[in-house]
């Protein structure tokens, strides 16, 4: 197997990857909730203007979302953390959680990818160009494939040392 980061130490490795991806949750997180706080007015009552009902739709629609998204994003900083501990320790487990966690993240940047172009321009009118609004899930795909692939080289070598279970603990022989 190639090795991800040109023969660096991949406990290292994982750790600056822990520590990356902890500032992009952040970053993340607060770009969520800044930009998907917008005032949003729902009508509760049953509307006769059709036009005004699918508006109504697609606002609760849009607010679920962003209450999803915050929740997602804390949940990632959280499982970055995990990782930060688990390649501080070498615990094979903490490492996973994060990986698995990555494999979501990407499913779901598949699946904003697949709505913006074939749904979205249909619900709603934007300004945006759909290039640009590609832009971010395409790159978040691009930048968790690499960083799991460095957590994968770290998880293979743990387990190839044997240090599935937990932290594992060097003691030096008496000479």
């Amino acid at each position: 197997m190639l090795h991800p980061c040109c023969g660096r130490d991949l406990q290292k490795s994982a750790k600056t990857v822990a520590v990356f991806d902890i500032i992009l949750s952040v970053i993340e997180l607060i770009a969520a909730m800044v930009f998907e706080s917008e005032e949003v007015t729902i009508v509760t009552e049953e509307v006769p203007n059709p036009k005004q009902r699918d508006i109504n739709y697609i606002l609760t629609i849009t607010l679920l979302f962003s209450i999803l998204l915050v929740i997602l994003k804390i949940i990632q900083l959280c499982v970055s953390i995990l990782l930060l501990y688990g390649s501080v320790e070498r615990d094979y487990r903490k490492c996973q959680i994060w990986f698995l966690f990555g494999c979501v993240l990407i499913g779901i940047a598949v699946l904003v990818i697949i709505f913006e172009t074939t749904v979205r321009d249909k619900l709603v009118s934007s300004d945006t160009e759909l290039w640009m609004r590609l832009i971010i899930p395409i790159s978040e795909i691009l930048v968790n494939w690499y960083l799991m692939w460095v957590i994968y080289a770290f998880m293979r070598e743990l387990k190839r040392d044997g240090a599935t279970a937990s932290a594992t603990v060097f003691l030096k022989e008496k000479a």
